[in-house]
């Protein structure tokens, strides 16, 4: 419902924006366009990139997700809705339309709350996680924080390893991967 595919993966997402919209090129090849509905939901959609975004203009990497640059994703989404002026902003990384009119923005369905002081690449960065276990690509990450600030990674988690049964595969989605707490050194699950 706010816009955040339901796995709460961040390269899952871009999968999902890469395919549907795969399907609305094909609706204009034959001259038509997509069903209203189909493009709202979209809409919501791409509104994730900017939400989330760090001032290096890329994604986090959540459950399984990795570190997407958002402006061609967002010259992408212009072609669609060259009514949004700020999505127009972030494909042109500032050099037309409008910067959003919020700096932080919570998530009410995927319980996650983004903090920034500013949209330049300079700006203070905060993302916390209280969202709900997810599903398939999930990470014992409840309460993770991450932080970017000054165009520097300042906290972030392990990231992703190859979907295997492998120690470092085990690691990468344990608590003890994440900026979080344990009591008395056990995972979250």
């Amino acid at each position: 419902p706010d816009g955040f595919q339901f796995e709460l993966s961040t390269d899952y997402h871009t999968i999902i924006d890469s395919d549907y919209g795969a399907i609305f090129d094909r609706y204009r090849t034959v001259g038509r366009e997509p069903p209203g509905y189909i493009l709202k939901g979209m809409e919501l959609a791409y509104e994730l990139y900017p939400r989330l975004s760090r001032p290096d203009r890329r994604l986090p990497q959540l459950n399984d997700g990795g570190a997407a640059k958002i402006v061609p994703r967002m010259k992408r989404a212009l072609t669609f809705y060259p009514h949004r002026e700020d999505f127009r902003w972030f494909a042109t990384d500032g050099a037309e339309g409008k910067e959003p009119d919020y700096l932080s923005y919570a998530f009410p369905w995927s319980g996650a709350v983004v903090f920034r002081d500013s949209w330049k690449r300079d700006a203070v960065w905060g993302y916390v996680d209280m969202s709900p276990f997810g599903y398939s690509h999930q990470h014992e990450d409840k309460l993770n924080f991450l932080l970017f600030a000054y165009g520097k990674e300042m906290l972030t988690d392990a990231g992703n390893y190859e979907y295997d049964t492998s120690d470092m595969r085990k690691y990468v989605i344990s608590t003890r991967a994440h900026n979080t707490v344990m009591i008395d050194g056990k995972e979250q699950n």
